[in-house]
């Protein structure tokens, strides 16, 4: 990194409410598995995973996995936010429960800010975790973090 630039306190609270408001969303509509206001969370043009290819294709598979019987349980902990410019890694661990799935991973996101400045998704990496000292249950109740962001660069206060 040849240069740091520093945003003020308020522009970077701003900009993390939008970054959490947006990601909430996702996560809302995934959980409802509402299929057209989940897919609308990535971008269109830029979208790309890949195991899926483009976001035609990822539609096609999301649509799948939404008709299978049942809602997801889905959490998310320990946030991270990176941002460059119009564009920001998101780091999290993610817990994902179904009547068929039961994982425990480390997702990162990268999304970017659109023509209009909402947020969309552009790739997604997922990492399943489940080595025993990643995953620990208890009552059927993961309890073990996977993901905790350390502040080490900032001091107390900023």
């Amino acid at each position: 990194v040849e240069q740091v630039q520093y945003l003020k306190k308020e522009s970077w609270l701003k900009q993390k409410a939008e970054i959490q408001k947006m990601l909430e969303s996702w996560l809302d509509s995934w959980r409802e598995e509402k299929l057209n206001e989940y897919i609308s969370h990535y971008s269109p043009n830029l979208f790309y995973s890949p195991n899926k290819g483009r976001i035609k294709n990822y539609k096609i598979y999301k649509k799948a996995v939404f008709s299978s019987p049942g809602r997801p349980d889905i959490s998310l902990k320990n946030l991270s936010i990176f941002t460059q410019g119009d564009y920001a890694q998101l780091t999290f661990g993610q817990y994902y429960k179904s009547n068929k799935i039961n994982d425990v991973g480390k997702k990162v996101m990268f999304i970017g800010q659109d023509s209009k400045y909402q947020w969309k998704i552009v790739s997604e990496r997922w990492q399943r975790l489940s080595s025993p000292s990643f995953v620990h249950k208890n009552n059927n109740k993961i309890s073990t973090e996977i993901f905790r962001p350390t502040m080490r660069f900032f001091s107390p206060g900023e």
